[in-house]
Parts: C-alpha cells; structure tokens; sequence
C-alpha cells in the first residue's frame, strides 16, 4: 500500500514525507494522542531485507544518554512496521553545504569534531558499531541540551559478545557503509571495530571542513581503498592543526580490538579552540527573516538565527490567511505567512510507551 499525506498509522497521522529509499520511508507524524509532531521510520512487511526491528532494539539501548534522539513507541500496523521517534532538523552534510564557503571554518571544526566524538562514544557504550558514520546521519536539534544526535543504526553490530569480550574477526566480511566514508579496511574485506567507525568520523571532519576527498568521484572500493591508504588521516588532517594530527595517529596506531583512548582524542581536538566558540550555525543568518522571527519567537536555543528552521521545510506549514474574495495583501511566495510546529521542539517527547522519561537524562561521562 501506498502512504500518502492524511495516512493514519496506529496513533499517527502522516503529514510531511521526509525522506525514502530501499529501506522504507520517513515521515513527520502527528500524534492524535498529544497532538506533538514526531519523526516515523516505516518498512514493509513486504520488505526483502528487514533492519527497523534491529535499529528499533539499538535505539532503545540509547536512550540513556540524549544524544539520540528519544524514543517514543514502536508497532505494526496497515502492513507496515513501524518507529516514532523525536523529529529533528537538518544534517550537518545540508548545514556545511548552505554555510558562505559550503563548508564549516576550521576554527569551529574544534567543537563540532569534539561533540560528534562524544556521541560516537557514546554510542559504542552500548558494544556496538555504528559502521555508516558520515555528514547525513549527524542531524541537528533545535532545543534541549544536546545539540547534535546520531542517526541510523540499521547496520550496526555488536563487537561484544555475552561475556563483554571483544568478538573475534571474521575472516572476509562483506564490503559495508558509504564508499566516500567508510574505513580502509572496508575494501580489504575486513570486520569493522570501532577504529573504523573512528575512520568515518575524520574521513565525515574533513569533508564538511572543506578538505577534499581525494578518492571522491572512485566508483570502484577497491580503487577508493587504494586512495584511502595512499593518502593518510594524518596526513589529511594537517590542515585542522596538530592536535587534529594527533587524534589521527592514534585511530591509525589502533588494532582491531583496542579501546580507542577517548578522553585523550578529545584533549587533542580541543587543543587551541576558543572557548566562547558557538556552532557555526548559530550565528549564519538565514535568507528570510521571518525564519529568524519564528526561532526567536519559539526561544529556539540551538537555532537563534532560525538557519536550521530554513533548511528544515517540513518543521514549517504554511497558514491559510486569504479570506475568500480578498486579494492576497503580499503574493511573494517567500511572504507566506509561517508557523514552527512548536510541539515538535519546545519539549523533549517522552521516550517509552509507558510515557516515563528518567528525570535528568544525561550521558553517563560527557
């Protein structure tokens, strides 16, 4: 069956289509329960492969920590499966693209490196390997505390077994993730660890960073793996400052086992950062003001300049104000008159069916 704006699942009525690929679709839903606005992945039952399940089970295993987003019920319904999540705004890939040089400053790359290793940390708490780290799956919040969440966990994997020890290799594991992101050892058909999620954390810095990819355009893995060894993170990274250097070495000193040292990562990546700096965002004006009157108007913490609202059309609906027989007084197109789904932001949506958030919620060591 075909899903279309008006659509009810379970609870939800689909009011935006967000994205959509082989795996199923994304969609802006309205609880008829609260009348919030929330994100819903939807798979077929039909689906040839199916991972929302399996991402479902990993997403509830984040909700410790806030920086993911927050859970809020998952279901079957009309043939499809279903997950309904907190509905966020844009990724930091679209975010560097729409910034004055199509890319993020050096200077603010020392915090947002920082804070996308902190979630990357986070993550692998849970014994698991993300395993398609990269610009698209780090998306933005609008309010709350934490800024930045990751995203799509459908390929993930556990690198601890039931014991807590580390999962011995594969010896020929097949070739997983984004050609332009993923680790070297991707095209050596090595088992990925979390050395290789660290891997697309840097090959992901360096692209919203303005550091060309040399490898970028390679339609071949195995021409993109020759590339990605002839051409070394700690190479790539000089550009970012020694600290960067640094944190590259050590990715590139670690075996498929090791504990990557977080802590020291983050001291290197941090290392000559202004302290007052704010995310580039935060202070790039939007093209239209009634977006910077419309975050400002809703206390937006994490989009002052209302530049996340503007890259975000389904967080915006347009009011009907034209009375019937009246000329419109301004037909701009960019003169409609705006509103923020306010539900969708103001407040942190409440993660478990049972409607319980642990008061507090906060990551255990960041």
């Amino acid at each position: 069956m075909k899903l279309n704006v008006g659509d009810e699942v379970s609870f939800y009525t689909l009011v935006h289509k967000i994205g959509g690929g082989g795996f199923g679709e994304i969609w802006k839903v309205k609880s008829s329960e609260d009348d919030r606005h929330y994100a819903m992945k939807l798979e077929s039952s039909q689906a040839s492969r199916h991972t929302l399940n399996f991402e479902t089970s990993v997403l509830k295993k984040l909700q410790f920590c806030d920086k993911f987003p927050i859970f809020k019920m998952d279901g079957n319904d009309s043939g499809y499966y279903f997950l309904v999540m907190e509905l966020c705004g844009p990724n930091l890939s679209t975010i560097a693209q729409r910034l004055p040089n199509g890319h993020f400053t050096r200077e603010n790359m020392h915090l947002l490196f920082y804070e996308m290793l902190t979630i990357l940390e986070q993550f692998h708490r849970t014994g698991y390997v993300h395993r398609d780290i990269k610009p698209q799956n780090f998306v933005t919040r609008f309010n709350g505390n934490s800024p930045i969440v990751l995203i799509d966990y459908g390929i993930s994997k556990l690198y601890v077994n039931s014991q807590n020890q580390h999962i011995e290799a594969r010896g020929h594991a097949a070739a997983i993730g984004s050609l332009l992101y993923s680790s070297p050892n991707t095209a050596d058909h090595m088992e990925l660890s979390r050395r290789d999620d660290l891997y697309s954390l840097v090959y992901s810095v360096l692209d919203i960073g303005g550091v060309p990819l040399p490898w970028r355009g390679a339609m071949d893995p195995s021409e993109a793996g020759e590339l990605k060894k002839a051409n070394p993170i700690s190479k790539l990274m000089e550009p970012f400052g020694p600290g960067f250097v640094e944190v590259a070495k050590h990715i590139e000193s670690l075996n498929y086992a090791d504990a990557p040292n977080y802590p020291r990562m983050k001291e290197w990546a941090i290392h000559g950062a202004n302290k007052s700096a704010v995310f580039q965002w935060m202070t790039t004006p939007s093209n239209d003001p009634q977006f910077l009157h419309l975050a400002t108007s809703n206390h937006l913490n994490f989009d002052p300049t209302g530049i996340l609202l503007e890259l975000s059309p389904y967080m915006v609906s347009g009011k009907k104000t034209q009375q019937k027989g009246k000329k419109p007084a301004n037909t701009h197109p960019a003169r409609k008159r705006l509103t923020v789904n306010q539900n969708s932001t103001s407040e942190p949506v409440q993660p478990g069916m049972d409607g319980d958030e642990p008061e507090g919620k906060k990551c255990v060591i960041c």
